[in-house]
């Protein structure tokens, strides 16, 4: 489903044409891979049902908190997307943010830290069905009642913590499992 990306960035080109830092952020692209200093990435995004593709490097460094919003209203007030915590085991809840409060909306835990690159996909349907994907195996679902205008996909990384291959479709797509 070519036809149904609405925008695509694997930062091979060396910038992130489209994408902006909030007044906090600090990124920049090395070696095609868009790096996170500090703040938070933002890139203009209307999708609200679809499929959002992405991969995250994730520091063994420390102990670390990457947030990607798949969908954010104008002003930040309403959304949806993951957070990725790693202390002694990796956590991977998926948020919904409502009236400008963020609520854990689906959990889920694993044994050990990941670290390195990994593969998100990210669908949800036009009754706000959601299935998240780690590595091309399902790990969370969630049904919300969100009716949103989004505006803005969004990545919030520590130091050490990178975002590539960055999809949007709005269209759902079948995951499959990496062969």
């Amino acid at each position: 489903p070519m036809l149904s990306i609405v925008w695509s960035d694997d930062f091979e080109d060396g910038d992130y044409a489209g994408g902006e830092e909030d007044e906090t952020g600090s990124y920049y692209v090395d070696e095609g891979v868009l790096m996170a200093m500090s703040g938070e990435f933002v890139h203009r995004s209307e999708v609200a049902h679809g499929a959002w593709s992405f991969d995250v490097f994730i520091s063994d460094q420390m102990p670390a908190l990457d947030r990607i919003g798949i969908m954010y209203d104008e002003e930040g007030i309403y959304g949806l997307g993951i957070l990725i915590r790693t202390e002694q085991n990796t956590v991977i809840n998926y948020f919904q943010r409502e009236s400008g409060l963020t609520s854990v909306a689906g959990e889920f835990e694993m044994e050990g830290q990941i670290s390195g690159w990994n593969h998100f996909d990210i669908t949800r349907d036009e009754e706000g069905h959601s299935i998240v994907y780690l590595n091309g195996e399902p790990i969370l679902e969630h049904k919300d009642e969100l009716s949103i205008t989004p505006y803005w996909f969004a990545f919030f990384g520590p130091i050490g913590s990178a975002l590539d291959n960055v999809v949007v479709r709005e269209m759902e797509i079948d995951v499959k499992e990496p062969e």
